[in-house]
């Protein structure tokens, strides 16, 4: 895997592209490489988890959950001042290893521009509840 921290997406569609690839491989590492240090993500349940670590503990439960975690398009970017806020459709309705885990629906990202010109995600809402 290369290092992000040197060759990490340049573009908001090298960043979509890399999360959707790293999601069809099942590759926690560089998932979680793809969110800043203290990046959010909200999880269905409405708690809110914070850093990597604990990140990459729901990433991987998830994963292991969802036969189509990578199946993802996004409806709408917008982008302003080095911010975006990327609307993602869930595609499929596919048998799912966990019932309180939805497979469909809309999830949010906020990602931002860091000063080295990457694009790393700072907020994660993936099923869309807040």
């Amino acid at each position: 895997m290369p290092d992000n921290a040197l060759t990490g997406p340049r573009s908001l569609a090298q960043l979509i592209a890399l999360w959707c690839s790293a999601c069809l491989r099942a590759d926690v590492t560089e998932l979680v490489s793809l969110y800043e240090d203290g990046a959010l993500m909200v999880t269905s349940a409405g708690e809110v988890l914070e850093g990597r670590d604990r990140l990459g503990e729901a990433l991987r439960d998830a994963l292991a959950c969802l036969p189509c975690a990578g199946r993802r398009e996004t409806r709408r970017c917008l982008e302003g001042n080095g911010i975006a806020l990327l609307i993602n459709a869930w595609l499929g309705e596919e048998e799912q290893r966990a019932p309180d885990i939805s497979t469909g629906g809309l999830g949010l990202m906020i990602a931002r521009r860091q000063p080295d010109g990457r694009w790393l995600i700072a907020m994660d809402v993936p099923q869309g509840t807040v």
